[in-house]
C-alpha cells in the first residue's frame, strides 16, 4: 500500500513542495515491539517519494509515524483510558 502512494506523490512532486507523510495503523504495540521495522519503512517511503526528484531536497519531505491513542509504551488497557487522560 506504500508503495503506490509514495509513487504518486512522486510524480506529483516539484522543487519547492513540501510533503509530510503519516505511516498509521494501530501501530501502538507494533511500534513499540517493532520499532526497526516501522523505521525502515519510514526511511523506504522517502527513498520512494524522492525517486527520480534530484532537485527536490530530502529535508522537503517529512515521514513519520501515527501513534493511534498516542501511547508508545506497547498495549493500552481500554478500560483504564479515561478522557482526562
Amino acid at each position: 500500500m506504500l508503495k503506490p502512494v509514495a509513487q504518486a506523490l512522486n510524480r506529483v512532486i516539484r522543487p519547492g513542495t513540501k510533503v509530510v507523510l503519516t505511516l498509521n495503523g494501530e501501530t501502538g504495540k507494533s511500534a513499540s515491539q517493532y520499532a526497526s521495522s516501522w523505521l525502515q519503512l519510514v526511511g523506504e517511503s522517502k527513498k520512494r517519494v524522492l525517486a527520480n526528484r534530484p532537485r527536490v531536497p530530502p529535508s522537503d519531505v517529512a515521514v513519520g509515524i501515527s501513534l493511534n491513542y498516542n501511547r508508545i509504551a506497547g498495549w493500552v488497557d481500554f478500560d483504564a483510558v479515561k478522557p482526562s487522560r
